[in-house]
């Protein structure tokens, strides 16, 4: 499942946050919340997409965008790890079934010739149990994933103002 909550038509400097999860393994849908949550700001110039999972369906639209914002949950790592992608190292095709964001981004570069810039922003998990709450800690993760994730849209917009 898919849902495009906010989507503008005008290409440009545009910025796409993906937020990808399972909503019914509680904390797993921590990047579909945090997606939701930047959508219902209306920012400019920022759409936002929340999926299941990544699809090959999505590099389509990367064109569209100077930058593109992946958001998700993690099982280890850091409490909340957003970083830039590093576009020059190659990727390999999966095997399995599962697409992360590097796999999408190289088929929109070989399919496509898109390169916006990408960001990775992912959110430690406690809970991954089935169930449609996230861990009250896990929500004050995300919360300032928010502030983190608004402050570089800012950037950007502020330098596409220049």
């Amino acid at each position: 499942m898919q849902v495009k909550l906010s989507m503008l038509s005008e290409k440009g400097d545009k910025i796409l946050v993906v937020g990808y999860g399972n909503s019914v393994r509680s904390d797993d849908g921590i990047g579909l919340y945090i997606a939701e949550r930047l959508g219902a700001l209306r920012l400019s110039a920022v759409d936002v997409i929340v999926t299941q999972q990544l699809v090959t369906e999505l590099v389509e639209s990367f064109g569209l965008y100077s930058k593109i914002i992946f958001v998700d949950a993690r099982q280890d790592g850091p409490e909340i790890h957003l970083r830039k992608l590093d576009v020059s190292k190659s990727f390999e095709m999966p095997v399995s079934h599962h697409l992360g964001p590097e796999v999408l981004v190289l088929l929109a570069a070989q399919i496509y010739h898109s390169h916006p810039q990408i960001y990775i922003c992912t959110v430690r998990g406690e809970n991954f149990d089935y169930g449609t709450e996230i861990s009250e800690s896990v929500r004050q993760r995300a919360e300032e994933a928010i502030r983190r994730i608004y402050s570089l849209i800012s950037e950007e917009q502020t330098h596409a103002r220049r």
